[in-house]
Parts: C-alpha cells; sequence; structure tokens
C-alpha cells in the first residue's frame, strides 16, 4: 500500500499607499502596487509500476490565500498633471493554485488487484484593491484601476496504460 501527500498553503499580502493628513505637490502622482501569486502541489506516479496487489492513495491540496491593495488616503494633492492608482494581482492569467497528479510520461501500471484513490483539491481565493478616501484634489487626470484574476486548477493525470485481474479506482 501506497500513500503520497502533497499540500502546499500560501497567504500573501501586499499593499502600497500614500497617507496621512498632509499636502503633496507633485506633477505625475503613481501608487502601484504588481504581483504574482502561486500555489502548487503535485505528486509524480512512477512511470511502471508492477505488483501482485496495487494499493494506493494519492491527495494534493493547494491553497493560495492574496490581498494587495494600492491606495491613497487622506491626503491633498495639489498641482498633479495625473494621479494613478494600479493594483494588478496575477494580471496574465496564468493559474495561481494547482494541485495536481501527474503521470510521469504517461506510466504504465500492471498487477493482479489494482485500487487506486485520487484526490486533487485547488483553492484560490485572490483580492486586489485599488481606491481612493478623503482625499482632495485640485484638478489633473485620475485614474484608479484594479487587474487581476484568481484561478484554481485541480488536475489528475491517470495512466496511459493499465492492466489487472481487479480494479478499483476513484478520481
Amino acid at each position: 500500500a501506497k500513500a503520497n501527500a502533497a499540500v502546499a498553503l500560501v497567504s500573501v499580502k501586499a499593499t502600497a499607499f500614500i497617507g496621512g493628513d498632509g499636502t503633496l505637490n507633485a506633477g505625475t502622482v503613481l501608487v502601484q502596487a504588481e504581483g504574482v501569486t502561486s500555489s502548487l502541489a503535485q505528486v509524480e506516479s512512477p512511470k511502471y509500476q508492477v505488483g501482485v496487489a496495487t494499493i494506493a492513495v494519492n491527495a494534493m491540496l493547494s491553497k493560495l490565500a492574496a490581498a494587495q491593495k494600492a491606495y491613497i488616503l487622506g491626503v491633498r494633492i495639489l498641482g498633479a498633471d495625473s494621479v494613478t492608482v494600479l493594483s494588478e494581482l496575477n494580471k496574465d492569467g496564468n493559474t495561481a493554485a494547482t494541485a495536481k497528479l501527474s503521470a510521469n510520461g504517461g506510466g504504465v501500471a500492471v498487477g493482479l488487484v489494482d485500487a487506486r484513490a485520487n484526490i486533487a483539491v485547488a483553492l484560490a481565493d485572490c483580492s486586489s484593491h485599488a481606491f481612493m478616501a478623503g482625499v482632495a484634489m485640485d484638478g489633473g487626470a485620475l485614474s484608479v484601476l484594479s487587474d487581476a484574476s484568481s484561478i484554481a486548477s485541480a488536475k489528475v493525470e491517470t495512466a496511459s496504460f493499465s492492466a489487472s485481474y481487479a480494479s478499483l479506482g476513484l478520481n
């Protein structure tokens, strides 16, 4: 009997801000938080498995929690041609949390009795905020933008060839 487990737990918080009760004199104001987050839990099954009785349990858990903020709070901005507040998190749209059982090149399993259970769980809880609060401006262009993605992927790849007298599988 074989049991394989992979667990990846990631928690990230990032903040970019201007705050206070003063006055800011600037031609251009940019507050930017830019981040990429990921979490990977992976188990690779053997390329070849031969035996009389094979019992295998594979469990993968990938959990990602990310919070990102960009903001301006309680400031007076004078003389700015432009004010930009930007929060970008995983903006490329790639997978953030991944739980994966890889079949390592396809794989071959041969045995008399074969019982397998595969569990893959991926959770992505990501937030991105861009804002201004209590801010006074005397003019200029204003841009407040949040661009983010939160993607979870759980994959179970099984052997490309399997032969047995009795087989039970749960994916």
